[in-house]
């Protein structure tokens, strides 16, 4: 497996390591990451590996920003509330009670030193339940609070070592 991953390296012209720099990060002793709650499952068509489908939305930045300085929260905050609204209003009712989950994209350039020129990211969780009557300002509040909680370097440490527990697996 080493010798298959210095030939890709060498191919690519990069130092030895820096395909993966996490790895050299891994700590087999770290503390094991919190499970996420059961949560809804958005229905309808799916493409090929399960994708669905989504559209692209192109937004005037300066408004999108000036609402979500408004709602107190950060851009990806109040962009994930608007997302996670959107999915409670477009379930069926006998399935509000369900928690919603989003997967928020993290750059780990700002937690590990890096080399390689590839995406070099991992994903965080925020959940929420609704009970029904949040607003957007509140929802996007949470969300940034439990973000900045998920953002802490030992979290992420956490997570990063459990996903190479099971490259290792």
């Amino acid at each position: 497996r080493q010798e298959a991953f210095v030939v890709i390296a060498r191919a690519f012209k990069l130092e030895e390591g820096s395909l993966y720099d996490v790895a050299k990060f891994y700590d087999k002793k770290s503390m094991p990451v919190d499970l996420l709650p059961k949560a809804y499952n958005l229905k309808g068509f799916k493409f090929p590996y399960f994708q669905l489908q989504f559209h692209e939305l192109h937004l005037p930045a300066d408004k999108v920003i000036a609402l979500a300085k408004s709602s107190k929260a950060s851009l990806t905050s109040f962009l994930a509330a608007r997302l996670m609204k959107s999915i409670y209003d477009g379930m069926p009712s006998l399935s509000r009670n369900k928690n919603i989950t989003l997967g928020i994209p993290v750059n780990l350039r700002n937690y590990y030193p890096s080399k390689t020129m590839r995406n070099f990211f991992n994903t965080v969780f925020v959940t929420h339940k609704f009970e029904g009557d949040e607003d957007i300002n509140f929802l996007a509040s949470k969300i940034d609070e439990e973000l900045k909680d998920n953002l802490k370097p030992e979290k992420i440490k956490g997570h990063m070592d459990n996903y190479q527990k099971m490259e290792e697996m």
